[in-house]
């Protein structure tokens, strides 16, 4: 995919699809979404395979949305049109004799290489551009990096130069919850801040336009909140605000989060029919309460709140949220035997529910050197423990952290499996160690 057509490979990120079976001539319109997911999922598969090539394209989908698809401070916008001066994809593709005009023949030659063009095109005599980086990446030539850097910011700035495809500027909160958590993926693996600080900007913004009944906006225009949420954007903006209080261990974003997904039980959550609606109860004009089982083109809105459910309710040992869990995946299970490839989110939940061993790791922290200790807990830990943390300052009767406190007036770590926590410790090491024996256990 990311050496066909389908990819920019002049200005980053997905188109929305391609016509044909080599990933070679998309529709050339962008959608946040598809670029978020995808962002995310090239970059899990560098941190399994540590390949260069999955790298470039996340950080490259990522750059994009923060220097084309969004304001400052603000959110990311909703999409690019496919068609610019009325023709679909003219902002994207390439005469030949234009691209001879704009190199030297050394330019010239190393950007046929790398971009694959000649005189008939492949899309209605023009040429959309495919190869890029992974030429760069596996290529035994004379070009490298710093020769692609050069020839794509030329057409990059020739490109610049045309009439762009409209930007709907609309500011949905679920596509911004799942491009924050694609950012904070990123951040998790490089430590850059400006996947954290953009994530921060985002998150601070829409939470900005939360009501004082914990009403999320569905979308901003102009700074203007527009409201009547669905489950969607609760459950990917709930998912963020974890990721960030897993990026930042600040308590604020996970307290956002819970009082979030209260309000989700008390405006979605239906106990006589057991499941969770799109539509809050407060919506009266609607002939049917819709409901988001499946997941296509995403992870169900309804699963990816029941994950966070259970993350919660598993943790804290909130029976509520439990109940709720263990009712929803068995209305769900009839689904899950009939269509298994569009209820695989919720697969995956039930085998956690059974098997899952509830080990987490509670942080007391004195809000010294943070970044380090983000940094040590996402490439030093042997498992994806999950992880909650709170300054010592920080007031809550939250369960998780009763009688959770200093030690040594240093940072301080509890393991817990189960509710039963070891004896705590100022040391990452021994933390580790202690996730070793754990492991050891469940083998």
């Amino acid at each position: 995919m990311a050496i066909g057509g389908i990819y920019d490979q002049i200005g980053g990120g997905f188109h929305r699809y391609s016509v044909d079976a080599k990933w070679l001539v998309p529709h050339f319109e962008k959608m946040l979404y598809d670029n978020a997911f995808l962002a995310k999922t090239y970059s899990m598969a560098h941190g399994i395979y540590s390949d260069t090539w999955m790298k470039f394209i996340s950080e490259d989908i990522l750059d994009y949305l923060i220097t084309q698809m969004s304001d400052k401070s603000k959110g990311f916008y909703v999409s690019e049109d496919a068609d610019s001066e009325g023709e679909e994809g003219k902002y994207y593709v390439w005469e030949y004799d234009e691209l001879r005009k704009i190199f030297n023949d050394t330019e010239f030659q190393i950007a046929n290489n790398l971009f694959d063009f000649n005189t008939k095109g492949n899309f209605e005599g023009k040429n959309i551009l495919t190869g890029g980086f992974a030429k760069v990446n596996k290529s035994k030539s004379d070009f490298g990096i710093e020769e692609y850097n050069n020839i794509r910011s030329i057409l990059f700035s020739f490109r610049e130069k045309r009439p762009p495809p409209f930007k709907d500027k609309k500011i949905i909160t679920s596509w911004n919850g799942m491009t924050i958590t694609a950012l904070m993926q990123n951040y998790f693996l490089s430590f850059d801040e400006k996947y954290l600080n953009k994530s921060i900007d985002v998150a601070t913004y829409i939470n900005s336009f939360i009501t004082e009944n914990n009403e999320l906006p569905r979308y901003i225009i102009n700074s203007k909140p527009f409201y009547s949420p669905t489950l969607e954007d609760y459950a990917y903006f709930i998912e963020a605000l974890f990721k960030l209080h897993q990026g930042t261990l600040d308590f604020k974003w996970l307290d956002i989060a819970i009082n979030l997904t209260d309000q989700v039980i008390e405006s979605y959550w239906d106990s006589e029919t057991a499941f969770l609606y799109d539509s809050s109860i407060d919506v009266k004009d609607l002939f049917i309460r819709p409901k988001s089982l499946y997941d296509n083109p995403y992870t169900s809105s309804a699963s990816k709140m029941t994950e966070f459910l259970y993350l919660l309710g598993s943790i804290t040992d909130n029976l509520k949220y439990l109940n709720i869990v263990d009712n929803l995946i068995e209305n769900m299970t009839p689904y899950m035997n009939k269509v298994p490839i569009h209820t695989l989110s919720w697969a995956k939940l039930t085998d956690l529910r059974k098997y899952d061993k509830l080990d987490h790791l509670v942080i007391i922290h004195d809000e010294k050197n943070l970044k380090e200790l983000v940094t040590k807990l996402n490439s030093e830990r042997s498992s994806d423990l999950i992880y909650f943390a709170k300054s010592y300052k920080t007031k809550t009767n939250l369960d998780i952290f009763y009688n959770k406190v200093l030690t040594d007036d240093k940072t301080t770590f509890y393991l817990c499996r189960s509710y039963t926590c070891k004896m705590p410790t100022n040391s990452i090491n021994d933390i580790n160690n202690q996730i070793k024996d754990l492991s050891s256990l469940s083998d």
